[in-house]
């Protein structure tokens, strides 16, 4: 018999006198013979339960902590008041409004130390990893960060993750641990911009709330462990009777921004002639005190490597215009297709001037006809100019 503890005490049916054919043995000893085992699994499954139970754990239905024992500690800022260290933020806004282009100036400014827009005090100087998967380096947002007078060495770009079978893309629903070896290894870094987010959430349904906070989660935890800030940008929803509040009008679930801290919208100034402003405002703000927004206009720098890159021009003062009012104001005259193509050419020349040409079969290409066109470029306030022989659009 077996040394085995589990067994000492088992009852086993007696044996009989002699060895038996097999068509010799009962039923009452293959009954017995069955109910020793049943007795025995049974008992090795209770082994299981109380070795379950019996842990460091034992007897602790859940992991608390007494708030007696917990030391309050003040908000840690990137830009007081605004952009929480080890938080997530989301900026969101329509299509060609800007958002990329303010991520930068932030990143810009967080860079070199410089001073927050509207005078709210100086920045930290800090490093950045941005994951931006629309606009190239290259041609885009390191030229981009050139005429914000960022220093590039401060910033990096995730272009992907090693793979067995060569690069691919970041996914945050499986990257998380690579993240955090990134943030390890570069322990000066703040800021980190994903751009958009719906890029980087592989499978994750970003329309299902659970899946949305299981991806969400780990890149909170991130952000508080290693004292980084984490800017989401993300879309808006269309416009409706249903969409009334500005929060409900985040692209994908409300767990974007039920697990985001602070929450920005863009969107241009339709109050501003020739809506040349775009605003900068608090959708959400869960930990700062100031509720007021920001704004902004796009001026056109030549570099010195000749290249024409846009920058961000920061208001001076504060603007008291809500989230709820900058997304719900009147549209311009002509209704969506109008909307459409002032926001078509807000970004095909928010880089600058283009030959007419060059736009208008852009414009074609996106289904938007001649007139539409032609109101949208008078409503914006587009300027002609000739450029040497050539004429060319260019914003205001």
């Amino acid at each position: 018999m077996t040394n085995d503890p589990l067994f000492a005490d088992a009852v086993y049916p007696d044996p009989p006198d002699r060895l038996l054919r097999t068509d010799e043995i009962d039923d009452d000893f293959i009954d017995a013979v069955e109910e020793v085992g049943a007795s025995l699994s049974a008992r090795r499954e209770g082994k299981k339960e109380e070795a379950a139970t019996t842990g460091p754990e034992a007897g602790v239905p859940l992991l608390i902590r007494n708030a007696a024992d917990i030391v309050p500690v003040p908000v840690s800022w990137l830009w007081p008041e605004r952009l929480p260290i080890g938080k997530l933020v989301v900026l969101a806004g329509e299509p060609g409004q800007g958002k990329s282009r303010l991520s930068l100036s932030i990143a810009g400014i967080h860079s070199r130390g410089g001073i927050w827009p509207a005078w709210e005090g100086p920045a930290k100087q800090g490093e950045t990893l941005i994951a931006n998967f629309e606009d190239d380096p290259e041609d885009t947002s390191v030229p981009r960060l050139q005429a914000e007078g960022a220093v590039l060495s401060k910033i990096r770009f995730l272009d992907g993750v090693p793979d067995d079978k060569g690069p691919r893309a970041f996914d945050l629903s499986k990257d998380a641990d690579r993240l955090a070896a990134h943030l390890e290894l570069y322990p000066a870094t703040r800021l980190l911009i994903v751009d958009p987010i719906s890029a980087c959430l592989g499978k994750t349904d970003s329309h299902k709330n659970a899946e949305v906070r299981g991806v969400l989660r780990p890149l909170s935890d991130l952000a508080k462990k290693y004292k980084v800030c984490v800017i989401a940008i993300t879309h808006l929803n269309k416009s409706g009777a249903e969409m009334s509040k500005a929060l409900h009008r985040v692209m994908g679930s409300i767990a974007f921004t039920a697990a985001a801290r602070v929450v920005f919208a863009v969107a241009r100034d339709e109050s501003d002639p020739g809506a040349k402003r775009t605003l900068f405002v608090p959708v959400k703000n869960n930990i700062g005190n100031d509720r007021t927004g920001l704004s902004f206009t796009t001026e056109i720098l030549t570099l010195p490597s000749g290249i024409k890159a846009p920058r961000i021009v920061w208001g001076d003062n504060p603007v008291t215009t809500t989230a709820d009012e900058a997304l719900t104001a009147e549209p311009p005259k002509g209704g969506r297709a109008a909307q459409e193509a002032m926001d078509f050419l807000r970004k095909i020349l928010a880089d600058g001037a283009l030959p007419p040409k060059e736009v208008q079969e852009e414009a074609k290409g996106a289904g938007i006809s001649p007139a539409t066109l032609r109101r949208a470029k008078e409503e914006l306030g587009v300027l002609s100019e000739k450029d040497g022989l050539v004429w060319t659009w260019r914003l205001p």
